[in-house]
């Protein structure tokens, strides 16, 4: 009997790291090679995919020829940051930063279940943007951007997490709001403000903003936190920015906090592909 036990509690244990270890290689926590391939977001369509868990698209030069190496002081300086939806829609779309020292640096995240972030602190200005038309495609100003991280204390107001078209018309800012810890979303002309958020907590930041609805809103992890009107059209300019924003010659604004994985979506998505997709980031980063 003892020994029929035994083997029925190691053919359960068999079963259940098997099925452990399929549902997260599922979601690309082990599903990693040595060329950086991982099972994509399970919901198609996205024209941005930007992740830290694939090191392989994270250089400290602008050659892109030096890989980044997280946690550390000089050699986890991100300068060159490649998208990954590359192959899904043939272009080119990379981020960088001329700013040296004060780029973004790649560590690891206690808050964001160990894996690797990249730490943004205000006061080194750091700064990623798009030198091409990422965004300049979409036919419509609906968009869905979704975004794994952390807010802090911010050295500055309106610490910029996710920007398009930034100081021209029809720009959407995606930040942290001016006076308190909540995230805000701005569609030029219109404006809404989500609920408090934890500082120092792991977040699925997200917003969805439909144009043939007109209406727009802000998601934390799997809630909708703020929904209002949306008047705005699609941005003048194409440029982006993740983690600040191009003001024109104003104010950059930069965000506080860690980025680890950010989706667009050039569309409004379903209820059941936000959650989908919403549930993928908190799966990976707060489980």
């Amino acid at each position: 009997m003892k020994t029929l036990i035994l083997i029925l509690s190691l053919a359960f244990t068999s079963v259940t790291a098997l099925a452990q270890y399929g549902y997260r290689t599922a979601y690309g926590l082990t599903a990693l090679s040595a060329s950086g391939g991982m099972a994509p977001p399970p919901v198609a369509g996205y024209t941005m995919w930007l992740t830290t868990r694939d090191a392989t698209t994270m250089f400290t030069n602008l050659a892109h020829t030096v890989q980044a190496v997280p946690n550390n002081a000089t050699g986890g300086r991100v300068a060159w940051w490649k998208d990954k939806s590359l192959v899904a829609n043939g272009t080119n779309n990379v981020f960088s930063s001329s700013e040296g020292t004060a780029r973004p640096q790649l560590t690891n995240s206690p808050a964001l279940n160990n894996l690797n972030a990249l730490r943004y602190i205000t006061s080194d200005q750091n700064n990623l943007l798009s030198s091409n038309t990422l965004l300049s495609t979409p036919v419509s100003s609906s968009i869905t951007v979704l975004v794994a991280g952390i807010m802090q204390a911010p050295g500055q107001p309106y610490g910029s997490l996710f920007t398009w078209g930034g100081g021209a018309s029809g720009e959407m800012r995606f930040r942290r709001n001016n006076t308190a810890d909540q995230m805000e979303l701005y569609h030029d002309p219109s404006d809404l403000i989500s609920g408090n958020i934890n500082t120092n907590q792991g977040y699925i930041f997200s917003f969805r903003i439909n144009n043939t609805a007109n209406t727009m809103e802000i998601w934390t992890n799997l809630v909708v936190s703020a929904s209002g009107a949306d008047s705005g059209n699609m941005p003048a300019s194409s440029k982006v920015g993740v983690g600040w924003m191009d003001n024109a010659g104003g104010n950059q604004f930069y965000w506080s906090g860690y980025i680890a994985e950010v989706l667009v979506y050039p569309s409004a998505l379903s209820n059941t592909d936000m959650t989908n997709s919403i549930n993928y980031l908190k799966t990976l980063y707060i489980p």
